[in-house]
């Protein structure tokens, strides 16, 4: 079903909105879930765009930061490079990226709505306690919100509290990605704090269908993406494919590494190399079954209504298990290979989950229409 939200005006005024979100990183799921949110307001609103903002370096992204210097470096390893071409490519020609690159949050200006979110623009081990995620720029006028805003974890450090209670009042409208996350801000502000879906489950199916490419994989395949390295993951994937009498193919995430060499001796998949966003989606689009340990490779495959199974992620995994209760899809959680028994379902019936997704989408994009518009 397409939710027609309709696109209102205020007279013949014209409302800018910015997005402050993660969007420059080669990351599938920060990627789609930034096109996916701006995507989602422009039916709402049509002047939107996302910042071009250069968040301050921490710790954790002078890491990140020396991995894409040597990931730069290696250009001339093809799949690395046909990768990072193809994600700035996605950027340029679809996420209405800001002409101007603001490397001072005081720089920012112009618009009259400013939405922080998705992604873990709270989780201040990634934004070095920035306050500018919380749109402390804002001169007084401008209407802030925050949409499925995310900290990161569940328990946090004394310091990390104290930042987050004293700037996330800041903002007018509250909505966070994690029930969690709703505890933790309700313990410091008296403001409604409403919990939301992730911007790939909220947007309209059609655009993401109009982004599939052709499918160049003809026959059937089992689609295997890890988020970290554990190894239940190509077990469980082994032992369906082999049940199903299907090929496997690998979203190669980790390519080069020692555990990908072992996985090439063990298990016999294809490496898919060199993919970008649009490939990625195309590969679940297309998939027969999907065996994952990435939310957002769980999202999309219930957004394509896929036969898969999650492995939840090892630090991460909480998103994915609240996300796969609420839609009563928690029996596709399984934490090793010794769970799948022979009697184990393979096939969902997303009848009811696909019920209770249309209602959180409801809710969500009721959320977010009555902030902009209000």
């Amino acid at each position: 079903m397409v939710l027609s939200f309709g696109i209102k005006k205020k007279g013949m005024m014209i409302i800018k909105i910015g997005i402050l979100t993660f969007h420059d990183a080669d990351n599938y799921g920060a990627v789609l879930q930034a096109y996916a949110l701006k995507e989602t307001i422009k039916k709402i609103e049509e002047d939107v765009e996302i910042l071009n903002y250069k968040r301050q370096v921490s710790s954790r992204n002078i890491i990140l930061l020396i991995k894409s210097i040597l990931s730069t470096l290696m250009y001339l390893y093809p799949p690395r490079s046909i990768r990072k071409i193809k994600f700035t490519k996605f950027r340029n020609k679809y996420m209405d990226i800001s002409k101007d690159t603001f490397f001072n949050s005081a720089e920012i200006k112009g618009k009259d709505i400013y939405v922080v979110g998705s992604d873990q623009v709270w989780n201040s081990e990634i934004t070095n306690y920035d306050e500018a995620y919380f749109l402390k720029f804002c001169r007084g006028h401008e209407k802030k919100i925050a949409y499925a805003a995310s900290i990161g974890k569940d328990i946090l450090k004394h310091e990390e509290k104290k930042f987050l209670k004293n700037n996330v009042s800041n903002i007018d409208y509250i909505s966070v990605r994690e029930d969690s996350a709703v505890k933790i801000i309700r313990d410091f502000i008296e403001k409604k704090v409403t919990h939301v879906l992730d911007p790939t489950l909220l947007a309209d199916r059609d655009i993401w269908d109009r982004l599939i490419c052709e499918n160049k994989n003809r026959s059937n395949y089992l689609l295997v993406y890890r988020l970290t390295d554990n190894e239940e993951v190509l077990r469980v994937a082994e032992l369906i494919a082999k049940k199903l009498k299907l090929k496997v193919l690998y979203i190669d995430n980790l390519a080069l590494s020692k555990n990908c060499l072992i996985r090439k001796r063990r298990y016999k998949f294809r490496d898919i190399k060199g993919v970008g966003p649009i490939d990625f989606i195309t590969l679940f689009k297309n998939a027969s079954f999907v065996v994952t340990n990435s939310f957002h490779g769980t999202a999309f495959s219930i957004v394509f209504n896929k036969d898969f199974i999650t492995i939840p992620h090892e630090t991460r995994g909480t998103r994915m298990i609240s996300l796969l209760k609420l839609l009563k899809l928690d029996h596709r959680l399984i934490t090793n290979s010794k769970q799948l028994t022979d009697d184990y379902p393979l096939n969902i019936d997303y009848q009811i989950p696909n019920k209770l997704l249309e209602r959180e989408r409801e809710k969500s994009i009721a959320f977010l229409k009555n902030a902009i518009e209000s």
